[in-house]
């Protein structure tokens, strides 16, 4: 489908020619009855027509090439600038993130579809703003099924490298912490729990994000007292320190963060998660029902500050700082034959393995996945590329890349036979 810009473009210079060619047909006629020796035209008329068939052909000739090769520069310069202006000191993280020839792809498509439709242009290009502010890089993530007891357990471990723009302020109490939200999904509710983790997709202030889907654990949780009221968020209350230890216990849930320095080996050394002090917060349901439910958890570690770095390469110039943490997570699901994992950020270089283990009664050839990501332009080295592609060894889904992948990416894998 030709945008609105390109069919008016065209059409003016349809227009041009169409009444270039009328005008030289009709000073071509005029030369071509002064030749006959039965007509006698007016010297001016066909002086006109000689001086017509000189400025059209200029016209044509240097005017309208003129004009597409300035249309073009013109176009050109608009990209770069709106990429300054979308990004202002982002402009390097930009073309880190997406490369140079998929920035313009992108902003072109932006340009033309702007006078068909300004409302799709402003939101693709406040996207791409959006999409920005933060770069995850070299993410693996592991997922490992278990079956113990007769119950379906979920263990996840994620480590990425987060990279955006020092928040801190001078003189605040600013802070960087690794957040994880964990949604209770409950089968009574009208969207079945999936709209309180849909509400938080487009916060990257959170490192994970997960839906708890254990009726038994929903219960237990509830039985607890969720605390005091936090009066700076209305809705999240606050429970005692000894709350907040049974639900990481009972997640098995812990948070290591990279050391800058390494051990006398070189090896890189990551804090004790044992050390680490975890903030528990409740967000409950309705405060004027009956029986307010809590509807998500939010899980809080505090980023040391030794364990912040500047960003090397390119990131160093544009004050961006960087932390790696690694985050585990174990609980009973009720989820018995699908999984489904999504990129919710833009993702440099990505690692994501689901692992069946023995225990799980499940046959490899039923396993069905399903990718929906979007990458960036493959990036050469040599002769080779990352494709991306999912492989299944043993009993191991293994999925590799190097490339950007864009965000609202994601894998889903399926299997037939239940747990």
């Amino acid at each position: 489908m030709i945008s609105r810009k390109s069919a008016n473009k065209w059409r003016n210079y349809r227009y041009a020619y169409i009444t270039s060619g009328l005008i030289l047909a009709l000073c071509f006629i005029i030369i071509l009855l002064d030749a006959r020796e039965d007509m006698d035209l007016p010297p001016l008329l066909v002086a006109f027509a000689n001086c017509g068939i000189g400025a059209v052909l200029g016209v044509i000739i240097i005017d309208l090439v003129y004009q597409w090769g300035a249309e073009k520069e013109l176009e050109e310069s608009l990209q770069d600038a709106l990429v300054q202006i979308l990004t202002g000191d982002n402009h390097r993280l930009l073309r880190k993130l997406y490369n140079n020839q998929s920035i313009r792809k992108i902003l072109q498509n932006c340009i033309e579809s702007f006078c068909g439709s300004a409302h799709l242009s402003e939101n693709y290009l406040r996207y791409i703003e959006n999409s920005c502010r933060l770069l995850k890089k070299d993410e693996q993530y592991k997922v490992h099924l278990t079956q113990e007891q007769g119950l379906l357990y979920l263990k996840q471990s994620l480590l990425d490298t987060r990279c955006f723009k020092d928040p801190r302020r001078p003189f605040a109490n600013d802070r960087i912490q690794v957040k994880s939200y964990l949604v209770l999904k409950r089968n009574d509710s009208p969207d079945g729990g999936t709209g309180e983790l849909d509400k938080i997709l487009n916060d990257n202030s959170y490192y994970f994000r997960e839906e708890i889907q254990s009726a038994d654990l929903c219960t237990w949780i509830d039985t607890l007292d969720p605390g005091i009221p936090d009066r700076a968020r209305p809705g999240f209350y606050l429970p005692d320190d000894e709350v907040a230890r049974k639900i990481v216990e009972k997640l098995c849930y812990g948070v290591k963060i990279r050391l800058n320095d390494p051990d006398e080996n070189g090896h890189v050394r990551f804090t004790n998660r044992n050390e680490m002090n975890y903030n528990v917060a409740f967000f409950m349901g309705d405060a004027e029902s009956a029986v307010p439910l809590v509807k998500g958890i939010e899980i809080t570690n505090e980023v040391p500050a030794y364990c912040i770095q500047k960003c090397k390469e390119e990131f160093d110039v544009d004050d961006y700082i960087q932390y790696t943490a690694e985050l585990t997570i174990k609980y009973p699901t009720e989820q018995e034959n699908t999984f489904y994992s999504m990129y919710a950020a833009p993702t440099l270089g990505a690692e994501f393995k689901l692992i069946f283990d023995a225990s799980v009664p499940v046959d490899m050839k039923d396993v069905n996945y399903m990718t929906f990501i979007s990458f960036a332009d493959a990036e050469k080295n040599g002769t080779e590329t990352m494709d991306g592609k999912i492989d299944i060894v043993g009993r191991n889904l293994d999925f590799k890349t190097s490339r950007t992948i864009f965000p609202r990416s994601g894998i889903s894998v399926s299997w037939s036979r239940k747990c």
